[in-house]
């Protein structure tokens, strides 16, 4: 069977459509690289209700070679493909502009707070050792990671950056702060609450987790055990997770972590052990000598 492609007529069709083509000034557009979407406009830091969170500003359609507008912002380009000699379209969203806009919404709706913005791995001032390991982390090489040490030190940074690359890899990404992921639960025991339980979706279709102070809230035995229980969740998910704690392993182990959390977390973060050293990067330490 001849593809459609090969059917008479089917050239002569084509040249015609070039030939009716109505010239335009559109100019090809360029790549926008997720580096720079701060100084694109494209992301920005706004305070609503007192509280700083991240803008999102979608970009407009390119125009580009048929990209048609979309109001969800996913802008498209129609594709043909021959399968089994008929001619299939489809849409899928441009790489200049619907691609960009897919992922700024993933970004919105990851979790990042507006301390992400202008955080990304371009501006991190990496060791070679970790830079090493957080690239084979995104490449999707390591299953997990552990960073720790003093506040300060830059593990915020890195996970909004290792976030961001993986966000524009195509995978959905869950970030969460240790104290804020537990108080949102007990919000939502509260019967006048409108906080839904995010421990029944907080994993749902994600790829990858970036868990922030671990370790850092109110030990009590509530607290302790439901720690443990959202550890075990993200074992059994077998998604990624990237943790990063002000306290040594070993602190952890003894304060809140139950033996089955001890074990899940060294055997996903086996790979991936890193403690960061150094000055205080936000230079607090000079401030109060």
């Amino acid at each position: 069977m001849k593809s459609f492609t090969e059917l008479e007529g089917f050239q002569d069709w084509i040249e015609s459509l070039k030939q009716n083509v109505q010239p335009t000034n559109i100019k090809q557009p360029t790549l926008t690289h997720h580096w720079h979407l701060e100084e694109k406009g494209l992301l920005e830091r706004e305070v609503v209700k007192g509280i700083p969170q991240i803008k999102v500003n979608l970009m407009k359609s390119c125009n580009w070679e048929g990209c048609i507008e979309s109001h969800s912002g996913i802008h498209t380009r129609i594709k043909v493909k021959d399968i089994d000699g008929l001619p299939h379209s489809f849409g899928v969203p441009c790489e200049y502009c619907g691609l960009t806009n897919k992922y700024l919404m993933r970004f919105k709706a990851s979790g990042l707070t507006a301390d992400a913005i202008g955080k990304h791995v371009g501006n991190y001032d990496f060791d070679p050792i970790l830079e090493k390991k957080t690239k084979s982390f995104v490449f999707g090489e390591i299953r997990g990671g552990l960073l720790y040490g003093n506040t300060g030190n830059g593990k915020t940074h890195l996970l909004c950056g290792v976030a961001r690359e993986l966000i524009w890899t195509g995978k959905k990404v869950r970030y969460v702060s240790h104290q804020s992921l537990l108080e949102q639960i007990k919000q939502s025991f509260d019967k006048n609450s409108d906080v839904d339980d995010p421990r029944y979706s907080w994993l749902d279709g994600v790829d990858a987790v970036v868990f922030d102070e671990l370790g850092f809230f109110r030990i009590n035995e509530w607290s302790k055990q439901t720690t443990n229980e959202l550890i075990h969740a993200i074992y059994s998910a077998n998604i990624q997770v990237l943790f990063a704690s002000n306290m040594q392993p070993r602190e952890m182990m003894h304060k809140f972590l139950d033996m089955r959390s001890v074990s899940r977390i060294g055997e996903m973060c086996t790979d991936f052990r890193y403690e960061m050293k150094g000055v205080d990067r936000r230079g607090s330490g000079d401030f109060w000598k």
